[in-house]
């Protein structure tokens, strides 16, 4: 699968130190699907394609433990459309420890890199 997202991020406060994270968007993605094997496959193509725009979303939290350091926990979800017509879901929980050299973070920056 190759493609592109652009998403709209939002950061609201629970409190100062536990901002939570949302996004809604878009994936223009371009699937593959090879197949092989016996004669009933030869019957149909054997490396389809397709190219689609889908949905993504995701929530997280953020938490601050100095203004140089900071952990993000996200649960994320994309609807894929595979190669052969159908549509799957993809769900993606991901924890990042993000640590900011030199400059200290603003929460404007912050706000950027979340979104990313």
């Amino acid at each position: 699968m190759q493609g592109a997202a652009l998403d709209l991020g939002l950061t609201g406060p629970l409190s100062d130190r536990f901002p939570v994270l949302g996004h809604v968007g878009g994936q223009y993605a371009m699937t593959r699907t090879n197949f092989s094997g016996g004669s009933a496959v030869t019957a149909a193509a054997t490396s389809p394609s397709d190219r689609q725009l889908n949905d993504q979303a995701g929530v997280g939290v953020q938490s601050t433990f100095s203004p140089n350091f900071l952990l993000l926990a996200k649960a994320e979800q994309y609807r894929v459309r595979d190669a052969s017509g159908g549509h799957a879901r993809v769900q993606v929980a991901s924890l990042s420890a993000v640590f900011s050299f030199g400059a200290v973070a603003t929460s404007s920056r912050r706000a950027m890199m979340l979104a990313a």
